[in-house]
């Protein structure tokens, strides 16, 4: 039996509603998805002549059971990094704008207490957009689960910046002085980090510990 997979759109990840479920939107509809959220990474250190890719669990939904028959969604987040979720879909509803564009019929009204995918065009918090804490929080957990698998992952500018101790804005004067390390793009855009050029980073720029002197023992 073959795994069911998505079609080929990348969806936004829009994090997870009150009762965990993965929130997932295109163009034409919104899901909400019982499953997981994992990372793709590469290890350091390869096997020779094989390139291995891993897959690490970011966030689960509660009482989720994984299933040959679990579909396969690649998603992009808020700060542009591609993963991917892997469950079933518990609800699809069109998404309101694109319906009143197309003329198909609008999405019926849930009733209280069924699970829905429709969601405002931007999420908010408190009338709000989410917070750079919040979306840093999220980073910095990717980041370490795939360190602790020994992995080197990318990272973007705000983790950078949290990383170094030092603003963004400084950091880009830094660049263009050329005393820290240029970042590469891919295709699709935004500046990316090795972890690994951040640590090299710091081991040349940390300040040498002062010697203290032994006094002597006298005689």
């Amino acid at each position: 039996m073959t795994k069911a997979s998505a079609a080929k759109t990348t969806y936004q990840y829009l994090g997870q509603n009150r009762e965990g479920l993965l929130r997932l939107r295109s163009d034409k509809e919104a899901f909400l998805v019982s499953g997981t959220l994992y990372a793709a990474s590469t290890p350091k250190k390869p096997t020779a002549g094989k390139t291995k890719v891993a897959l690490v669990a970011l966030k689960t939904s509660p009482n989720y059971t994984k299933a040959e028959s679990d579909q396969r969604f690649t998603v992009i987040t808020s700060t542009d990094e591609r993963l991917r979720v892997v469950g079933k879909v518990v609800a699809r509803e069109l998404v309101t704008n694109v319906t009143r564009q197309l003329g198909w019929p609008a999405p019926r009204k849930a009733e209280a207490g069924e699970a829905t995918a429709a969601m405002p065009a931007k999420k908010k918090i408190g009338g709000k957009k989410p917070s750079g804490d919040a979306l840093l929080k999220d980073e910095i957990v990717r980041v370490n689960a795939l360190l602790k698998l020994e992995h080197d992952p990318e990272v973007r500018m705000k983790y950078v910046s949290y990383f170094i101790g030092q603003s963004e804005g400084n950091l880009y004067k830094k660049i263009k002085a050329g005393t820290f390390p240029a970042p590469y793009t891919k295709p699709g855009g935004g500046a990316h980090w090795k972890h690994s050029t951040l640590l090299e980073y710091q081991a040349k720029t940390a300040e040498p510990k002062p010697k203290t002197k032994r006094s002597k023992k006298k005689d």
